[in-house]
């Protein structure tokens, strides 16, 4: 019980100031990067080690590539909130050559002071380097929160000990929902598509979108509800991104005929799985 005690002790230390290790950042870059090619049509490209300084990470590309502001908004957005990043950024794509900043936004949890120019002009393919910037970064390791008194949690252990420890025992084990799709097995969870030993690697929309259909399967999805539960609130992405999302998956998916997703004029989509 000692043990746990003390257990119990660090593990409410570490809820109560949070940390973002270098480790953890530079998988959240590379996550990044590998999303942005992925966003280009480049899947075999490599993410160059990712560049630090201060609160900034630079991402380097060993290819050239093109993007769509709003893809990439898009792309950081979903990292920065899948990895518990902070919400306040600001974005710069630099040119390779000249350094010069082709493109750039910053975006707070505050959406009022949100900067986000120019989302449907898309660039060029060429090369490129991705700086993100987290300006309160430096917060998670504030003199003030590591001053915090270490006896305030240390008397409300005892309070905490029991019931914590049969919530611990008893928590289930989290099971990762697969689907079979024809020939290919598809894990939401992990964004993939497999094909027996062929991996094809799923963008979190694209993922988000196929596993809508995939839960409806045979049945009309209307596009207001896949907008609804794949981009939610997310302004920058219009009617036309869904259609170019649903090319991708048939692309992907065009190596089972069996496996069609329908159009449906007026209304929507639909997945169907001949037998």
């Amino acid at each position: 019980m000692r043990t746990l005690s003390l257990l119990l002790c660090s593990t409410i230390l570490a809820w109560a100031n949070p940390q973002f290790d270098d480790k953890h950042l530079e998988i959240a870059m590379r996550q990044i990067g590998h999303q942005v090619l992925l966003h280009s049509g480049d899947s075999s490209s490599r993410v160059l080690p990712i560049e630090r300084v201060g609160s900034s990470f630079r991402i380097p590309f060993e290819s050239e590539f093109h993007f769509e502001p709003g893809e990439l908004l898009g792309i950081v957005k979903d990292v920065v909130r899948e990895q518990d990043l902070p919400q306040h950024f600001i974005l710069e794509v630099e040119s390779c050559q000249s350094a010069e900043v082709i493109y750039g936004f910053e975006l707070s949890s505050d959406q009022g002071n949100e900067i986000v120019p120019c989302l449907e002009r898309g660039q060029e393919k060429a090369c490129y380097q991705i700086v993100l910037t987290f300006p309160n970064l430096s917060d998670a390791y504030s003199q003030e929160e590591e001053s915090k008194s270490y006896w305030y949690y240390l008397m409300l252990l005892p309070l905490l000990t029991f019931p914590l420890f049969i919530f611990l025992r008893r928590k289930p084990q989290v099971k990762h929902l697969e689907y079979a799709l024809g020939d290919f097995l598809f894990k939401p969870h992990s964004y993939q598509l497999w094909r027996g030993e062929e991996l094809l690697e799923l963008t979190s929309k694209e993922s988000d979108l196929l596993q809508v259909l995939v839960e409806a399967e045979g049945k009309a999805v209307e596009r207001e509800v896949i907008l609804n539960k794949v981009w939610k609130d997310e302004g920058d992405y219009v009617g036309r991104t869904l259609d170019v999302f649903i090319s991708r998956l048939r692309k992907k998916l065009s190596a089972d005929v069996r496996v069609q997703i329908l159009t449906l004029r007026g209304v929507g989509y639909k997945l169907i799985i001949e037998e």
